[in-house]
C-alpha cells in the first residue's frame, strides 16, 4: 500500500514537472489588459479568443478593456492581470521604480502616434511648430518623443505649448489648438468625415526605432510561469497572423467585442495599422519579434530625455526583451 501510494506520488511530481516545462495545463485561467477599447489595435489577441487559438492551447483568457483612466503596468503590477499592453517606455519607466517588467513581443513594429494639423494651415514643416500650441496624449509615446522631435528639426522643445488633448476634436477643429496628437487609424479619418482634411507627422517616420504597442508581464510570473507564456505568445501569435492577412473577417469579430466601433471605423483603422505591425526583420511568419538592437537603442534614447538615476546605467536588452517566447515559421 505504501509502495503504491509512493508511486502514485511520483508520477504526479514528474506529470507537474513535465507540464510546466512542456505545456500549459487544461484551461489555465489568465488576465490581459488592453490598453484602449476593442478595436484593430488589439485584433490579434480578440481573434486568438474568440478563435479559440487560446483554449487550444490550454488556456482561458479573459481579455479586459482599457480606457484613458486605465494603467495597464500599475493593473498587472498589483495583479490584477497577467498580461498588458503598453508600448515601451512605461516598461522602462518602471525600471526607475524597482518593477521589473518584460516585454515578450511587439504588436506593432513602428509607432503609430502621430501629430496633424489641418490641411490649409500655414504650418508645413516641424520648423513651423515653434511658438505653436499642441494638444497632446499625456503619458503616451508622443509626449515622451516630442522633444526629441523638435531637436532633431532645431526646434527648441521650450518654444511649443504642450496642453491635454481632448477625447472631442473640438479644439482642434476651431483652430485653437492647431497641432494635435492622434493615432493613424483614428483622429485622421474623423477629422475629415467632419469635412476637414489633415496634414499628418507620423512618429514612424521620425523615430521609426521605437516599438508601439508590446504585449508585457512581469519577470516574476514570466520565470515561474514560462510553459504558460510560451502558449500564450504563441497563440496570440496565431491571433495575429489571421488578423493581418484576414482584415474583413477580423472587423466582424472586433465588432463582437465593442459593438459601438462601425465597419468604417476599423476599416480605416485596418488600413492605417497594418503596414506598421510588420517589418523585414519580424514578418507576418514572426510575428512580435524584437531585436536587441532597437532596444538598446531606445533604452540609449531614454537615459538622455528621462530620468534614469545614473547608478543604474542602461541594462541589457535581454532585462527588459524575453526572446525565448516567439515562435517563427
Amino acid at each position: 500500500m505504501l509502495k503504491s501510494k509512493l508511486v502514485r506520488i511520483m508520477v504526479s511530481a514528474i506529470s507537474f514537472m513535465v507540464g510546466g516545462v512542456g505545456a500549459a495545463h487544461a484551461d489555465e485561467t489568465v488576465s490581459l489588459y488592453l490598453k484602449w477599447v476593442p478595436q484593430y489595435q488589439f485584433a490579434g489577441y480578440l481573434i486568438a479568443k474568440s478563435k479559440g487559438y487560446y483554449e487550444k492551447h490550454g488556456l482561458d483568457v479573459k481579455i479586459i478593456s482599457g480606457g484613458p483612466n486605465i494603467n495597464t503596468v500599475q493593473e498587472v503590477a498589483d495583479g490584477a492581470a497577467q498580461f498588458g499592453i503598453q508600448t515601451p517606455e512605461p516598461i522602462f519607466y518602471a525600471y526607475e521604480h524597482g518593477l521589473h517588467l518584460v516585454m515578450l513581443m511587439a504588436d506593432f513594429q513602428r509607432p503609430y502616434e502621430e501629430f496633424m494639423v489641418k490641411k490649409s494651415s500655414p504650418i508645413k514643416t516641424i520648423q513651423n511648430w515653434e511658438g505653436k500650441k499642441i494638444g497632446i496624449n499625456i503619458g503616451g509615446l508622443s509626449q515622451l518623443l516630442l522633444p526629441v522631435m523638435l531637436k532633431n528639426a532645431g526646434v527648441n522643445p521650450s518654444s511649443v505649448v504642450t496642453v491635454r488633448k481632448t477625447l472631442s476634436l473640438a479644439p482642434f477643429l476651431s483652430g485653437e489648438v492647431p497641432i494635435w496628437n492622434g493615432y493613424v487609424g483614428n483622429e485622421p479619418f474623423e477629422s475629415a468625415d467632419q469635412g476637414v482634411p489633415v496634414r499628418e507627422f507620423k512618429l514612424a517616420k521620425y523615430l521609426p526605432n521605437w516599438y508601439a504597442d508590446t504585449l508585457f508581464a512581469k519577470k516574476e510570473y514570466v520565470v515561474t510561469h514560462a510553459a504558460l507564456v510560451k502558449h500564450f505568445v504563441q497563440a496570440s501569435q496565431e491571433g495575429w497572423e489571421f488578423a493581418v492577412h484576414h482584415p474583413k473577417q477580423t472587423i466582424a469579430i472586433i465588432k463582437t467585442f465593442n459593438p459601438q466601433k462601425t465597419n468604417k471605423q476599423l476599416a480605416q483603422e485596418a488600413s492605417a495599422v497594418i503596414p506598421l505591425m510588420t517589418s523585414k526583420e519580424a514578418p507576418v511568419s514572426c510575428f512580435g519579434k524584437m531585436s536587441d538592437a532597437r532596444i538598446l537603442s531606445m533604452e540609449k534614447q531614454m537615459k538622455e530625455i528621462s530620468s534614469w538615476p545614473e547608478a543604474k546605467g542602461v541594462p541589457a536588452p535581454e532585462y527588459f526583451y524575453d526572446a525565448q517566447f516567439i515562435k517563427c515559421q
